[in-house]
């Protein structure tokens, strides 16, 4: 059973990203792959676990889709879940907070992707 809210190969992924991103020089640079793997394992078993199912569940597997599959819709359809199981909207049903929910995200997806193009249209004009 996994524990905390990175699945093994999650975790795996992580640390070899941080690790191509962290130089170090010598014999530290032999060693940082494994130490900085156990360490974010440690972390997340640690306070990650603390989080309570179905929660802890869920986000977990948002996070695998997101860290190994790139699949940021099915990530965003397990968020939706994950907010529907957390939020109570009184006069909603499971059904219609689900639809609430995920037009908000898609909305705030949206917005953030206009955002980021136009910083990157901004980006390459060249200045005078």
């Amino acid at each position: 059973m996994e524990k905390g809210l990175l699945s093994r190969a999650a975790n795996s992924k992580i640390a070899e990203f941080a690790d191509e991103k962290i130089v170090l020089k010598g014999w530290a640079e032999t060693i940082d792959g494994p130490v900085i793997d156990q360490g974010l394992n440690f972390v997340d078993n640690t306070f990650g676990a603390k989080v309570p199912e179905p929660y802890q569940t869920e986000i977990r597997e948002m996070i695998d889709h997101i860290v190994l599959d790139d699949d940021l819709v099915s990530a965003e359809e397990q968020l939706t879940n994950l907010m529907v199981l957390a939020i109570d909207v009184p006069w909603l049903d499971d059904e219609n907070e689900k639809r609430l929910f995920s037009s908000l995200l898609n909305f705030i997806v949206s917005l953030l992707v206009f955002v980021l193009d136009k910083k990157k249209e901004k980006a390459a004009k060249p200045t005078a």
